[in-house]
């Protein structure tokens, strides 16, 4: 498939930790994730916390304790929330995610979903 290199510059905002779950280090001086959009469940996730789905990729970033996704402040949840969807598609350079991993990625992606429709309400 085309498209599935991904760039890290500096170093990561996130670490893997058992079992499977992304954790975003906020403090790092700067850091920045970038990987195409690889599938629906990414799509998803950008969605649910509100932001187009539309784009060619992912862009995942830190500048001290800030974080955002594709240029747009978010919380450390909502990172975690959409670099976990971005690694429920199988690809060829990495292991399959296991079937409760996903589960539970479009568990957090429906409870996320939830809480925007809730806030756009809210705004309306």
């Amino acid at each position: 498939m085309e498209g599935l290199t991904m760039r890290i510059y500096t170093e990561t905002p996130f670490r893997m930790t058992p079992p499977r779950m992304a954790v975003v280090m906020p403090g790092e001086m700067s850091s920045l994730w970038v990987a195409p959009i690889n599938g629906p469940i990414a799509r998803e996730a950008l969605e649910a916390i509100g932001l187009p789905s539309d784009g060619e990729e992912i862009r995942i970033g830190t500048q001290g304790d800030v974080v955002t996704v594709n240029g747009a402040r978010v919380t450390q949840g909502d990172a975690v929330i959409v670099y976990c969807a971005w690694h429920c598609t199988p690809n060829d350079f990495r292991e399959d995610p296991s079937e409760e991993f996903v589960r539970q990625v479009r568990h957090a992606i429906a409870v996320r979903l939830g809480i925007e429709r809730q806030l756009q309400g809210l705004r309306a």
